[in-house]
């Protein structure tokens, strides 16, 4: 027998524990920067990584004069002001203010700040930025990644994900590194918490903004590469569940959380579903299968229905399900699908019965909910990324070129007023404490009432 064989043997069994460590090792920071601590039964697809009991915690309940996130209070873009609420955009400039970098988030507002993402592309520097609601001045900036920006299509930006504000701290999602990163700062800008949730990988870059729900930010991260949905704690920063998405085209779609069929559910769009999740700990509610190239809008919805729409290469898709189904949705709970008249960037809008969306060359299509039937079509002009806005029984919409369309909510088409602000626009516009706020492609614009018209 030959004495160095248990030496080894050792050997070769200490290397084997070694490259188990380093693939666990190397699986877990794939999957993002919180180890599994695992439990007893896992729902298919979701890793439960944190014990904790996100269905009793308080939700976030902003007031009437903020806008927190993406899409607003509701998450529906829908403002929550005054019927007769009315802009005076060629008078009434409250202020303007320069931005540092450039970027396409839409900024969010709570209290006395406006929170928005930035990006300097020639210092290679991602920021949070924080101005002054009263007159715009710029009260801090925070680096949160230097360096390694990758890619991005001509028309995105390394800042296009909006930020999300919770009252205690603003919450930030940028893709540097291959990577994307949730980062949380307090309201004095300063860092509390950045965790990498997963590999991000494409060409376009990222566009998806995050969603709050209850002690949650929950973030998508859909390339073709491990494409997943992640719930993390606000405060900490650790990764609550994470749900691993059919790998299929890369889409660009927000989760956004709501309360809709009498639950709670997170929607999302992707490239080959619509399908709403049990926020508080990913698990699948139902799912509709779509033929959509890429998914770069928003879901629309209200009480009773969820809608979705999508054009990418060629392909038209509208759809309008109940937001009360479960599983497979087939039969009834798929009211009605269209092929043709939808949009491509911009979100549609569901408002009192009528889905409204715009198409990429400037037709804004609006469509009864109830059967799809269109109610009328009409020509805005222009190419369009913003997404429309509802605030006081008008629709605002501006497209690429920075001209403001404001048409009459209503059952025939008419547009009310136009306003050229200039210079670009990617960004939507946001509506709260009675101003009108827009982020162009170099400033942010906030622009009062009419002096006519008093306060609600």
């Amino acid at each position: 027998m030959n004495p160095a064989s248990p030496s080894r043997n050792r050997t070769i069994l200490a290397a084997v524990i070694l490259l188990c460590l380093i693939v666990g090792l190397f699986a877990a920071w794939r999957l993002g920067s919180t180890y599994f601590v695992g439990s007893k039964k896992r729902p298919k697809n979701v890793a439960i990584v944190a014990n904790v009991d996100v269905a009793s915690a308080p939700a976030v309940v902003p007031s009437l004069e903020d806008w927190p996130w993406w899409r607003g209070p509701n998450s529906n873009n829908i403002a929550a002001d005054s019927p007769s609420l009315t802009f005076d955009f060629i008078n009434g400039t409250i202020w303007k203010e320069k931005v540092p970098g450039s970027g396409h988030s839409t900024p969010c507002l709570w209290g006395e700040f406006l929170y928005l993402t930035t990006c300097d592309e020639e210092l290679q520097q991602q920021k949070i930025v924080a101005l002054r609601r009263d007159d715009g001045s710029k009260c801090w900036e925070t680096i949160v990644h230097t360096g390694k920006l990758g890619k991005k299509h001509l028309k995105n930006s390394f800042a296009s994900p909006s930020p999300a504000c919770d009252g205690q701290r603003v919450i930030g999602y940028f893709s540097n590194a291959g990577s994307v990163h949730v980062t949380a700062v307090d309201l004095n800008g300063n860092i509390q918490w950045q965790t990498r949730v997963g590999s991000y990988m494409t060409p376009n870059n990222l566009a998806a903004s995050p969603a709050i729900y209850r002690s949650l930010v929950i973030v998508a991260g859909e390339s073709k590469a491990n494409p997943f949905l992640a719930g993390l704690d606000r405060k900490t920063g650790e990764i609550v569940w994470r749900t691993i998405l059919r790998k299929s085209k890369p889409s660009y779609s927000s989760p956004i959380s709501v309360h809709t069929g009498g639950r709670d559910q997170l929607l999302l769009a992707t490239s080959e579903a619509v399908v709403g999740y049990d926020p508080s700990n990913g698990n699948l509610l139902w799912t509709c299968p779509w033929d959509a190239a890429i998914a770069p809008g928003t879901l629309t919805y209200d009480n009773q229905y969820v809608c979705a729409a999508s054009t990418a290469l060629g392909k038209h898709q509208v759809v309008c399900l109940r937001s009360s189904g479960h599983g497979n949705l087939t039969g009834d709970d798929v009211l009605w699908r269209a092929n043709r008249d939808s949009s491509h960037s911009p979100s549609p809008l569901l408002i009192d019965g009528r889905l409204y969306v715009i198409s990429k060359n400037g037709v804004m299509i609006c469509r009864d909910v109830r059967d799809g039937k269109v109610i009328w079509k009409g020509r805005l002009g222009g190419n369009f990324f913003s997404s429309p806005l509802a605030a006081g029984g008008k629709i605002y919409a501006v497209n690429e070129s920075g001209e403001l369309f404001v048409v009459k909510q209503a059952a025939e088409f008419e547009i009310l007023e136009t306003f050229e602000f200039g210079e670009a626009v990617f960004a939507t516009p946001i509506v709260a404490g009675g101003h009108f706020i827009l982020r162009t492609a170099h400033h942010v614009i906030c622009i009062g009432r009419q002096r006519n018209e008093k306060p609600k």
